[in-house]
């Protein structure tokens, strides 16, 4: 009786860790498909950004415009830096799931 109950646990943590490597690196591939798109869409708004920086510089622009672009690349950072603070403690949590912490 003993053994069978040992044997139950010990098939719960086996399939409980299997479920969360399988979920982890499922977020793995989708985090970094993220972190890719973030970093385009970070470039294109620092882009923009030294478009209106121009702009403004030569006197044909907006202020308004200028911190608009201005808040749109701090924006990107942003996301960009959230997405890789996920996709990290999402690899912390797949080395625990496989038995790295141990």
């Amino acid at each position: 009786m003993q053994a069978e109950q040992s044997y139950l646990a010990y098939k719960d943590v086996v399939l409980t860790a299997l479920n969360e490597v399988e979920t982890s690196l499922g977020s793995e591939a989708t985090l970094a498909e993220q972190q890719t798109f973030l970093r385009t869409a970070l470039t294109h708004s620092e882009n923009s950004l030294n478009y209106y920086q121009g702009l403004y510089r030569d006197g044909v622009g907006e202020i308004l415009d200028l911190l608009n672009a201005q808040q749109r690349v701090y924006d990107a950072r942003i996301q960009l830096l959230q997405t890789q603070q996920a996709r990290l403690t999402n690899r912390i949590t797949l080395s625990l799931a496989l038995g790295k912490g141990v």
